[in-house]
């Protein structure tokens, strides 16, 4: 329960101190005081050797098996996700024209409805009809509502960045940005206090991806002319000739009001307890709303570029399996990335994200052979990709800490007032006895 107003000041901070530490408490080690050294001391020596603590620094972040698989699955989601829209999207650019494959529009109208009737099917195997109830709330109707306009805001924006001239490696470079936006926005929404060393792991990270996309379109964009070598100052300079902030602009924006979006679904995870499925069924009745008018405006649309976009030349077009395929994948990454951010956090999900993506780029590029030039740029790549993941160790290792410091904090609380409540109830003892002594 919340703080009352009329508990005692020592009373509140204890109170908030424990509901800070039961938000944050979804890893499966316990405080200092559970834990013995002599747990760690394979060999007994009384000492804990390189191997030990090693051991001991794994099980105090480790999570639990439930927990761990939602990350893993979270990951392995997220990249084919990213894996199969940058293939998707590379398909439809590369043809001028109506192409042999789904409105793009129209299947992302068709994953909402298929996530919209899975969350109703989990939701009655967990709880029956009874839901319904809640679900046909208006106050939850308007609230989802609105994150489902925030969404289709952002997806205006995409398009709108993406459909002007000029180079588009600003552009995409931006679209990373997602890290520092979320934290900042969730420091202040949520008045949560990242250390510095929180942010300094934000920034590494999100300097990380940024420069190992930065530098895979690169090489991407060279151009094609036997004078110029790929990645030289000759060709960053040809390719600044045709830059444009404009684009920049729009994906930052694009970029703002997906974690908005997001912050605005944690509050709502969070005000409404309830189970994530019941939670999914109105968020995606809303995603299902905001998708069908896109799917209306786009096939209505007369900008040759919007069509050619999302293939709007027919109001369905053809499928084949791989649009079947985007579909599961889609359905499969709302369902991790809203479980992500009800049971961690939108700034969570962005460093998770952010992984993904390197690791299904690291992985992909060598596939596609001499696409992006994979084989000149695998040292500095390889580098950038360890440096993300010791950004993201040293990030959890900072939760990790301020968990422990807030379990050490309460409990220094807790004995001062035990400690006071103790000597406070001796002098009332003392005082009676006085009083009893000078009685006749």
């Amino acid at each position: 329960p919340a703080p009352s107003p009329d508990m005692a000041p020592s009373a509140r901070v204890i109170q908030q101190k424990l509901m800070e530490i039961e938000h944050d408490d979804s890893t499966s080690e316990g405080s200092e005081d559970d834990e013995s050294l002599y747990d760690y001391d394979v060999d007994g020596d009384g000492e804990m050797g390189y191997a030990e603590n090693l051991m001991r620094f794994w099980e105090k972040r480790k999570y639990s098996p439930t927990i761990t698989f939602l990350i893993v699955s979270f990951l392995v989601v997220d990249g084919l996700r990213f894996v199969m829209n940058e293939r998707s999207n590379k398909g439809l650019h590369d043809h001028w024209g109506q192409v042999e494959r789904a409105n793009l529009s129209f299947l992302l109208f068709v994953a909402s409805g298929v996530g919209f009737v899975s969350a109703l099917v989990v939701a009655v195997i967990y709880e029956g009809p009874s839901f319904l109830r809640r679900t046909v709330s208006l106050t939850r109707i308007i609230h989802f509502g609105i994150i489902g306009v925030v969404f289709f805001m952002a997806q205006c924006c995409w398009i709108i960045a993406f459909q002007m001239p000029g180079s588009k490696i600003i552009a995409i470079v931006v679209s990373y940005l997602d890290m520092p936006v979320a934290a900042a926005v969730s420091s202040w929404f949520f008045k949560r206090n990242y250390v510095t060393m929180q942010w300094l792991c934000f920034f590494m990270m999100t300097f990380g991806v940024c420069a190992f996309m930065a530098l895979r379109e690169r090489y991407m964009n060279c151009p094609v002319f036997s004078d110029i070598a790929c990645g030289s100052r000759e060709a960053v300079v040809w390719e600044q000739k045709d830059w444009n902030l404009k684009p920049a602009l729009f994906t930052f924006m694009a970029v703002i009001l997906n974690v908005a979006g997001s912050v605005l679904s944690e509050r709502l995870f969070h005000t409404w307890d309830d189970k994530f499925a019941v939670l999914k069924v109105n968020m995606d009745f809303a995603s299902l709303v905001a998708s069908g008018v896109g799917w209306a405006v786009t096939y209505n649309s007369t900008n040759q570029q919007v069509l050619n976009q999302y293939n709007a030349y027919t109001l369905v077009g053809n499928w084949t399996w791989f649009d079947y395929l985007l579909v599961v994948i889609i359905v499969l990454s709302s369902w991790a990335s809203g479980l992500v951010v009800k049971h961690f956090s939108t700034v969570s999900k962005t460093v998770l994200s952010s992984i993904a993506i390197v690791t299904a780029v690291f992985l992909e590029d060598p596939i596609l052979g001499s696409m992006y030039n994979f084989g000149v740029r695998f040292g500095p790549s390889l580098m950038l990709v360890f440096i993300v993941y010791l950004s993201a160790l040293l990030y959890h290792t900072c939760v990790t800490f301020e968990k422990e410091r807030k379990h050490y904090l309460l409990d220094q609380s807790v004995t001062h007032r035990s400690t006071r409540a103790v000597r406070e109830e001796e002098d009332d003892d003392e005082d009676e006895g006085q009083c009893q002594c000078k009685s006749p």
